[in-house]
């Protein structure tokens, strides 16, 4: 499949840019997928490796092929977290069941998430889906500290942890053991 998209990625300026971030820039090639074109070789190696190894994950976008610098990949159609807090949005009931499924997934995926919150895109589906499965992965803890710090920001921290101890002890719990074992 990345192949048919070869001709595309010779003229990338002439693509919609979804995104740009430290290593590259992400284009919309057609309504169901995009690619990132990144600036370091090794960077994509190391990003594709992750999605052959999470690719079951339904977290992530789907994974189609690569090339030397670049990926192609499902596009995630939503809205990220942090422009729609940046907006002035609130953490609606759907979002919070969104975000603690996510989180729920992760675990079952044995990741420990911690993402930024530009890299949750809220969706039409049961959970909010992840971009940047690279910087995820590194970012990982066994508490989401970035959103948390992200949430704060926005008066919605204390929603997201009244909402979660209501509704998810399970997950409560998986992180208050998780920083248990991290201590030791």
């Amino acid at each position: 499949m990345a192949k048919e998209y070869l001709k595309c990625l010779n003229k990338p300026g002439k693509l919609p840019v979804l995104g740009k971030g430290v290593y590259g820039k992400v284009y919309k090639l057609n309504e169901k997928t995009c690619v990132k074109v990144n600036k370091d070789p090794e960077v994509n190696k190391k990003e594709v490796e992750l999605y052959k190894i999470y690719g079951n994950c339904p977290l992530f976008p789907k994974y189609y092929g690569c090339g030397q610098n670049y990926i192609v990949m499902e596009l995630i159609k939503g809205e990220s977290l942090r422009s729609y807090l940046d907006k002035g949005g609130i953490l609606s009931e759907n979002i919070l069941k969104q975000l603690i499924k996510m989180f729920e997934e992760g675990i079952k995926a044995g990741l420990s998430l911690n993402p930024n919150a530009r890299h949750i895109i809220l969706t039409s589906e049961e959970y909010a889906r992840l971009v940047d499965v690279e910087d995820i992965i590194k970012f990982s803890s066994a508490k989401p500290f970035m959103l948390m710090n992200r949430l704060n920001k926005y008066a919605q921290k204390q929603a997201f942890l009244e909402y979660l101890n209501n509704n998810s002890k399970w997950l409560m719990d998986q992180w208050e053991v998780k920083n248990k074992n991290k201590d030791v």
